[in-house]
Order: C-alpha cells, then structure tokens, then sequence
C-alpha cells in the first residue's frame, strides 16, 4: 500500500516520465530497508490471515460434507422404505383385484336371488302337494 502511494505521488509530483518502470525504480529506491520489511511484514500478516481463512473455509467446507452424508444415508434409508411401502401397496391391490375379478357381479347375483325364488317356488308347491296326497309323505 505504501509502495502503491509512493508511486503515485512520484507520478503526481513530476515523476521522470520515462514511463512507470523509471518510476517505479526511483520510487523503489527512495523507500528505506525498515519501510520495505514493514512492506513485507504487513503481506506477511496478510497471507497469514489469508490462509487461516483458508483452513476455517477448508474445515466448515468438511463438516458440512459430513453432515451431507449423513443426510443423504438418511434420505436414501426413507426412499427405500417408501419404495417398500409401494411395492406392499401395489401387491395388496393385485390381491384385491384378484379377488374381486372372482366374486359374481351385481346381475350374477340378481340372476342366482331369482333361481332361488324358482327352486322354493318349486320345493314350497311340491311339499303343498304331498301333503295333500294320502300315504304321498313316503314316497
């Protein structure tokens, strides 16, 4: 940062206008051994700070990987059980159909109430007529 302004302040104050590298040597060499090693201590800290960054970074970007892989163990364990729960759903219900393709319909059963009307009908006039019959009940 210092390096940067006295750049700039050699440019603005009449720099030798050979172009930045004149300036920048006569700059570099106007600048004492102590400002320098600040100059360097101070990116020194910079990339100090920089990397623990890096490692806060680089160890929340790990903890969070973990808690990601136990998330999707725990996704993948409740998809599988619902796949379970579907595959059980759809064998109940080819059971039903299977079940339901056996019993007679609503005409089946209108049809077999009327046989059954017929076959009493029939056993009722023939027990009328038995009766009716001398020595007829042995027969």
């Amino acid at each position: 940062a210092r390096l940067r302004e006295r750049l700039r302040d050699g440019a603005a104050n009449g720099g030798s206008g050979l172009g930045l590298a004149t300036d920048v040597a006569s700059t570099s060499s106007s600048l004492t051994a102590a400002e320098m090693d600040m100059d360097v201590a101070a990116l020194r800290e910079r990339l100090r700070l920089r990397d623990q960054v890096v490692e806060l970074l680089k160890r929340d970007l790990a903890t969070r990987d973990e808690a990601n892989e136990g998330e999707l163990a725990r996704l993948e364990d409740i998809g599988e059980g619902l796949r379970r729960s579907i595959a059980d759903g759809e064998a109940r219900n080819a059971a039903l159909a299977r079940e339901l393709e056996t019993r007679p319909t609503d005409q089946t059963v209108a049809s077999l109430e009327a046989r059954v009307r017929t076959l009493q009908a029939l056993v009722d006039s023939r027990d009328l007529g038995e009766e009716g019959v001398p020595g007829g009940g042995d027969v």
